[in-house]
């Protein structure tokens, strides 16, 4: 059974921990759109060429990769929302004086977290059914 550690942060620390996090997730977003453009070229241009064990390899690939930037933003998002939560109960009880801090409910960053996970989600079958659509089409 895992222990609960319970550890201390001063108010930069939590602060700087919430950009880190934020900064992860925009890098993993933009890394996702990097992958879903690589697919979608990739697509394109070669879909038709490849082979049925070909194709196969790069959809197995394609789907490995995705389903891991897809736990990415869940697990970092999933620390965000904990971040952002305990954040807002240490300035509510007077511990953390960041007035500035906080000013959307605590809803607002599990609502980010299903946004880019949906944004994934969607990606990666708009990405599957381009594939699928220019291999199955005659070229003009």
């Amino acid at each position: 059974m895992a222990e609960t550690i319970s550890i201390t942060m001063s108010e930069y620390e939590a602060f700087d921990l919430f950009t880190n996090l934020v900064s992860q997730t925009y890098q993993l977003m933009f890394g996702f759109f990097s992958l879903i453009s690589a697919f979608l070229i990739m697509s394109y241009s070669v879909a038709k060429k490849l082979n049925n064990v070909l194709s196969s390899i790069v959809i197995v690939l394609f789907t490995i990769v995705s389903v891991f930037f897809v736990l990415q933003f869940y697990f970092i998002n999933g620390a965000l929302d904990s971040l952002y939560i305990d954040m807002l109960d240490k300035k509510q009880t007077g511990i953390f004086e960041l007035n500035w801090f906080g000013t959307h409910p605590a809803w607002t960053t599990q609502l980010v977290t299903v946004i880019q996970i949906l944004i994934a989600v969607g990606g990666y079958f708009g990405g599957l059914f381009f594939y699928y659509y220019r291999r199955n089409t005659a070229d003009t």
